[in-house]
């Protein structure tokens, strides 16, 4: 369920009950608003950094129980940030109408995956086990508690006064929705500004706990079923719709001076930061990708319970985003892994096909 790197993402669509697309719309609008201070634009890092700790200060705004702000303060206005009702574009978690996460959301509208492989394996945490191929274990799950991220500092000017929160600080109350999520968010989006390079792949997966994961426990919430044993199942989803939204936007990422593929993994299929720029699918490319695929592959067959744990329409949503991400992986493989020259996105005949996947998801 993950905003553009949330490209896959559950934004209210039709197949939810009615009383929750507001409150998801709302999620979706937090992540996409903060996605695109540190993503969109030609701002400079340090400002970047300033408009997320601007919604860092309108959380705590929200926690201590002050009501937010009425107007809208001019760093939001200067970063054109929407107020409208409706969603954005895309963004990156997976949505019935676009498989999504926050970053993967605004990009995936028109995306998604093909046909599923083995749902099993066992998790392994440890770097031999994963560069085997097999998936990671995520810590055991709490009742909605993550493990607390490097906080986004608190802005030393006025607070953001986006009258988003005006909106969404109801919802976190009437769904006790965790304050610890939100600032995860915050906390992954700040790290883009910051952060460009991944050493392997424990780092890369830590990044998804906090950009994807979070999606995925709050609309748990939401939805009353936030079990460890769903939260568990979500955050395997979320975090392979964020590392599926990866593997589309190779290219797009390596435009903004960003690689979220492991540096040590690069390293030992011989795939070079060059080839990546020079768009160059030769070579141990499609290699590397499948490794990729497979992996990522897994760990979300490894979390596709959770479309049956979870009932009614509600279900079927997280059926179709499983089915969604499964079918984009299988079009990066029949692309020969080029996602520079076909990236791969999801078609109208590809819907149909999806339902009908949902079916077989166990």
């Amino acid at each position: 369920m993950p905003v553009s790197h949330y490209e896959n993402f559950p934004v209210a669509s039709a197949l939810l009950p009615a009383r929750l697309r507001k409150p998801v719309d709302l999620i979706y609008r937090f992540a996409r608003a903060a996605d695109d201070f540190a993503d969109e634009g030609d701002l400079p890092g340090h400002e970047r950094l300033a408009l997320l700790a601007s919604f860092g200060d309108e959380l705590r705004m929200v926690e201590r129980g002050a009501p937010a702000s009425s107007e809208q303060g001019s760093r939001l206005r200067d970063a054109n940030v929407s107020e409208s009702g409706a969603a954005p574009s895309s963004a990156g978690v997976a949505s019935v109408s676009g498989v999504t996460s926050p970053k993967g959301a605004r990009r995936r509208a028109e995306e998604g995956p093909l046909r599923g492989s083995d749902p099993e394996g066992a998790h392994r945490a440890d770097v031999d086990a994963r560069m085997a191929g097999s998936t990671v274990a995520f810590p055991q799950a709490g009742p909605l508690l993550h493990v607390t991220p490097a906080p986004v500092p608190p802005s030393d000017r006025a607070p953001s006064r986006h009258p988003l929160f005006q909106e969404l600080a109801p919802i976190i109350k009437e769904y006790r929705l965790p304050f610890e999520l939100f600032h995860d968010l915050l906390s992954a989006f700040a790290q883009d500004v910051t952060k460009t390079r991944y050493a392997d792949y424990a780092e890369v997966l830590d990044y998804c706990r906090r950009s994807a994961n979070p999606v995925g426990r709050l609309l748990l919430a939401l939805y009353g079923a936030a079990t460890p044993q769903n939260l568990r199942w979500s955050d395997h989803i979320c975090s392979s719709l964020q590392i599926i939204n990866f593997l589309q936007d190779i290219a797009i990422d390596d435009a903004k001076g960003r690689v979220y593929m492991p540096q040590d993994e690069l390293a030992r299929f011989r795939v070079s930061e060059a080839q990546i720029a020079a768009r160059d699918a030769s070579g141990a490319w499609r290699d590397f990708m499948t490794f990729q695929v497979n992996r990522t592959r897994r760990m979300l067959w490894d979390g596709a319970p959770l479309g049956r744990s979870l009932t009614g329409r509600v279900g079927l949503e997280m059926r179709m985003i499983i089915a969604g991400g499964d079918r984009i992986l299988t079009k990066i493989l029949n692309a020969n892994a080029d996602v520079f020259r076909h990236r791969p996105v999801l078609r109208a005949y590809d819907w149909p096909l999806m339902f009908a996947r949902t079916f077989s998801i166990r």
